[in-house]
Order: C-alpha cells, then structure tokens, then sequence
C-alpha cells in the first residue's frame, strides 16, 4: 500500500520560501540579461484590482525598462477582453470565477463583503450597496446572492469608479463586495457574525493575444507573472479558506 506523503506545517512554510527564492533569482537573472526594450504596450485592468494589485508591478517594470511607456487601460474584465480581441490593448488582466482560452490564472481568491472602519452598515433592515455598473463582474454574484438568501438590498453608489466606492464605504453609507487581497487598510472585511450570504471565489486571470505580441508585452507579462507569484506565494493558486 502506498503512503501519500504531507507536508509538516514547518516544511510547508519552508516549500513557499523556497518557492519565492527561485522566483526572485529568476526575476534578478532575467533582469541582467533582458534586452534594453524601446517602445509602447497597453495594459488593460479592472478597476477593482488597479490600486491594490498593479503599482509595484509598473514600479518593478519602469525600473527594469526605463524606455517603455507603459499606458494603462481602467474598465470591466468583459470590456477589455473585448479591447483586446480587437487589439487596442496589448495584454490584459481579468477578474473571473473561471478562466478561457489564451489566458491563464494568477491567482484565486475570496470575494468578501466590505465596510467602513467601525461603521455598521450592515445592520440596516435594507442593505445599503455600493454596486459597479452593468458591466462589473462582481455585480451579478452579489444581487444572485442577497437575492438566494432572501435579503432586501439598496443602492446607494452604482458606478466603475472604485473611488466613488471607497468614499461611500469610509462615511459608513454602504457595503460593497470586494477581493480579500485588495481590501484597503482604511475599510474592513463585514464580520461573520452579520450573517452576510457567502460570495463566491474569484480569478485573477491574465489573457495574451491568440495571436502572439510584442516583446515588450511578453516582457511586460512576465513581470506580472513574477510580481504576483513574489507577492502571493504558491498559496495564491489554491482556493482560498474562509
């Protein structure tokens, strides 16, 4: 009979440092011997994630390539796969509960319910919602879940701009859904005990085009791919715990 083997908490800890070392010599080696690229690329990136996903990898990425102007893109995930069918973006992350053809997923993780600091909003018999537009991803896991579990709900805030969202949540007016990872350190994660409905888990993808691209694209890909694999570890590709 065969023993499956597991990992101690110890070596688990030292599997993701390992993991993380072999990503940072691959990112120090590749940024020795990367051609010195001249040029454009375009970025696409859901508003959802731009803030608290995206500034180390074009902080890591101007560094490295000095003479790339890199011009990002803000819209929702279907919109810029659109954008990049039609090439009027280079390369483009998403946020999905599945991922297709020609992209490939950089993470998984949980969609939780979002407030203000201290505030309740909660509470309120009607929950008060800060929504993303019609074309937000998010939107529609939020209505099917509120309405699966029988909760009345308003809007308070309906728009694509993540700042509007953030204004209404710190004044205490509304809850909103959001990535764990991306939750500001101003905002808190709506505690279990306001027996909010479960949200499901979240993708973040990223999609190249079928048809091959640039070599300031690619290079641009591969820091994304090293950014998120240096930042979130090896754990960033299972399905998060509650």
């Amino acid at each position: 009979e065969h023993k499956r083997l597991v990992l101690s908490p110890a070596g688990e800890r030292l599997l993701g440092m390992a993991q993380r070392m072999i990503a940072l010599n691959d990112d120090t080696w590749c940024q020795m011997t990367t051609p010195d690229f001249e040029g454009d690329v375009c970025l696409g990136v859901p508003h959802d994630i731009v803030s608290g996903m995206i500034p180390s990898v074009l902080q890591k990425f101007n560094k490295a390539m000095p003479r790339v102007r890199v011009e990002l893109h803000c819209r929702g995930s279907k919109l810029l796969l659109d954008d990049l069918t039609t090439k009027k973006i280079d390369l483009t992350l998403t946020t999905e509960t599945e991922c297709h053809a020609y992209g490939e997923t950089l993470m998984r993780d949980r969609l939780v319910w979002v407030g203000g600091r201290g505030a309740q909003a909660w509470r309120e018999p009607t929950l008060p919602l800060s929504l993303g537009s019609k074309h937000c991803k998010f939107r529609p896991e939020v209505i099917r879940a509120l309405q699966a579990a029988g909760r009345d709900w308003r809007v308070v805030s309906e728009n694509d701009s993540m700042e509007a969202t953030y204004a209404t949540l710190r004044a205490g007016l509304a809850v909103a859904a959001m990535l764990r990872t991306s939750v500001p350190e101003y905002l808190e994660v709506v505690p279990a005990s306001a027996a909010l409905p479960a949200l499901p888990d979240y993708m973040v993808n990223l999609y190249t085009p079928p048809t091959g691209m640039s070599d300031i694209a690619a290079e641009l890909a591969r820091h994304i791919r090293q950014d998120f694999a240096l930042r979130f570890g090896p754990e960033r590709l299972e399905a998060p715990g509650d």
